[in-house]
């Protein structure tokens, strides 16, 4: 074949054409010749400028990554068919919108605003207090400097800001929350009689065909699920705690670091009077102790009373700090002499002073006891768990993995889907854990499983060791319990014939109470109920059936509706409009739910505008393309 190829390009014509070739090359370069090349469409692209691929990539698998530790080892293509490399992508054209749009606008967020969205964190909070190790932890967990993580905050404060600068102060037009209320809170009445299945005639035993029948009808019923059993490692705060001795001079320590945490701080009620220059608050200090009125010489000063209580009840931390030190000084009551600050010139007064108060060290002994344990019991917990994984990464088994670092494995005999055995009983080694059932119920069989770590902090490994097949029992077996089912049936379809004759009778004009005593019922009158069921008295069984079936009457109809045991039938006697003004907080609460959907709306439609303004491009064919690397 090479043969054939050199007498094929031996002639003098190729051999010009090639000399033509490298002489092009040479003049222009192999970069003029980037247009036979067909490059490729970037994912994402804000008015023009491609978003970088690594960015994408780097981010779905960050989200695959955090999905697979809540839910265990989860198949790609399962996660494509969800949609995750979509969403993936949605965010960061959202996050890239609205950075561009703050970038235009210079908007900036200081490092204080940063610190606190820190700080207030619910994720790096233990007891209500800021956790240093959590915070660690996450970092670990998502591969995030710390550096990286508050450029992150930073940039998440800017997006929220523009979003919130379209929705805050939102309103819902009266009209509209008034004619939403009336209609969810309307109430209905009506007069019903109960007509219980259970207490139709007993309609005798079912032959073979009719037990074949229910059988074969009601699968699930008479099904087992699969069971399976193994082993789990359970490392947490509980299964740490015994170990975690508690040092007296350790817990006085974190009393003494954190005694502020746990004290009041004192709180004045400030009132300010604020002057352009030194003089004219001298002057008005000259009249307040004269005896002038506070309030007054305010209005002198062309400040409103609303003006002049604007800070209201503070601590020392609220006000500017050349505030804060005399006006916390002052006795109550008295005005202070003029505070020179960069805002102006002050003359305040303190009209109610509350005394701090700092707890003993016995006081919050325990608080602090259980604080000292949970974290030191997090911390330990977390390097068990990573010595535990190294030690499965070097191809020990799960068991000696667990024991060589001190933690005793649990033998699971049987566990089916919802995490309880073959009683019924809850498996505690899963409790308040649906992250690693899930795990374990979704395990291949003879093979142990990745770290797995929780909402609530502590991390498992499974390993899945049998598995009973989901299987329906045997016809012999649940016979019981078909016939049970059978006779269940025919008194329910017995008790509706009786239900529908009554609810005849009672149309073509028999009395209700003449209706209900020809069957050895009573005629009951329903509270009143709303659309969904909902009763201003005490919980009854289901009422949505019923009350569905009111609003659907005409004042005096007859109607059926099902009930937990039957059927009612029942008569719509009465209508109770809804009143806004007689229920005002409910009314404001249905407000403020509405200007919480109608603020999301628009931020929604604002986040829309400024990408169609920027030109926001995305490829799903270039997605598809990233997804699949």
């Amino acid at each position: 074949m090479l043969q054939t190829i050199r007498d094929k390009t031996a002639g003098v014509v190729v051999k010009v054409l090639f000399l033509f070739l490298v002489l092009s090359f040479a003049v222009w370069g192999i970069g003029d010749y980037r247009f036979l090349q067909r490059g490729d469409t970037p994912a994402i692209a804000i008015g023009g400028d491609p978003v970088p691929p690594e960015q994408i990539r780097m981010e779905f698998q960050r989200d695959l990554d955090r999905l697979r530790r809540s839910l265990g080892d989860i198949d790609r293509e399962v996660l494509k068919q969800f949609g995750l490399a979509n969403q993936t992508v949605e965010r960061i054209a959202n996050q890239w919108t609205l950075d561009r749009t703050a970038e235009r606008l210079s908007l900036v967020v200081s490092d204080d605003v940063v610190r606190q969205r820190i700080e207030d964190d619910p994720n790096f909070r233990i007891n209500g207090i800021f956790d240093a190790t959590s915070f660690r932890r996450l970092l670990l967990d998502n591969g995030f400097s710390e550096q990286r993580y508050v450029d992150l905050m930073r940039g998440d404060a800017a997006r929220a800001a523009l979003v919130e600068s379209v929705s805050l102060g939102t309103r819902v037009p009266e009209s509209l929350a008034d004619a939403l209320f009336r209609h969810r809170e309307e109430k209905r009445r009506g007069r019903a009689i109960h007509v219980p299945a259970s207490a139709q005639p007993d309609p005798g035993e079912p032959s073979d065909g009719d037990l074949q029948a229910v059988y074969e009808a009601n699968d699930e019923r008479f099904t087992d699920p699969e069971y399976r059993g193994g082993l789990v490692v359970r490392i947490g705060i509980d299964e740490i705690r015994p170990i975690i001795p508690l040092d007296e001079a350790q817990l006085r320590q974190d009393y003494d670091a954190r005694k502020r945490e746990f004290a009041t701080p004192e709180r004045r009620v400030v009132e300010l009077i604020r002057f352009d220059d030194l003089t004219a608050a001298t002057a008005a200090k000259a009249q307040l102790d004269a005896g002038a009125d506070f309030l007054a010489v305010a209005a002198e000063a062309g400040q409103t009373p609303e003006q002049v209580r604007a800070f209201g009840r503070v601590t020392a931390t609220s006000l500017p700090s050349e505030l804060a030190r005399p006006v916390f000084a002052l006795p109550e009551g008295r005005p202070s002499a003029p505070i020179e600050t960069p805002l102006g010139v002050f003359v305040a007064r303190s009209t109610a002073v509350e005394a701090g108060s700092e707890p003993g060290f016995e006081a919050l002994r325990a608080q602090l006891a259980e604080d000292h344990v949970r974290r030191v019991a997090t911390e330990i917990a977390y390097r068990t768990a990573t010595r535990v994984e190294e030690a499965l990464n070097e191809g020990k088994p799960l068991q000696d993995a667990a024991s060589g670092a001190g933690i005793s494995v649990v033998a699971v005999e049987a566990l089916d889907g919802t995490g309880r055995d073959r009683t019924g009983a809850p498996v505690p080694v899963f409790a308040a854990a649906p992250e690693a059932l899930r795990a374990f119920v979704e395990a291949p069989i003879g093979k142990d499983s990745s770290l797995i770590e929780t909402r609530a902090g502590s991390y498992f490994f499974v390993r899945v060791e049998t598995v009973v097949p989901s299987q329906k029992r045997p016809i012999a077996e649940v016979r019981e319990d078909a016939a049970g089912l059978w006779k269940a049936e025919r008194r329910a379809s017995a008790a509706r014939a009786s239900a529908e004759a009554l609810a005849r009778s009672i149309r073509e004009g028999k009395p209700l109470e003449e209706a209900a005593a020809a069957l050895g019922a009573v005629v009951e009158t329903t509270q009143d109920l709303r659309r969904d069921g909902r009763a201003d008295g005490p919980a009854q069984a289901d009422m949505g059936p019923l009350a569905s079936r009111l609003f659907q009457l005409k004042q005096g109809e007859v109607g059926l509706a099902t009930a937990t045991d039957g059927y009612h039938v029942v008569v719509l006697t009465d209508i109770f409009a809804a009143d806004p003004g007689a229920a005002q907080a409910a009314f404001e609460r249905l407000g403020a739910g509405l200007e919480q959907n109608i603020a999301t709306e628009i931020s929604q439609q604002y986040l829309q505008a400024l990408r169609e303004r920027l030109k926001v491009v995305i490829d799903k064919v270039a997605v598809e393309k990233l997804y699949q690397n």
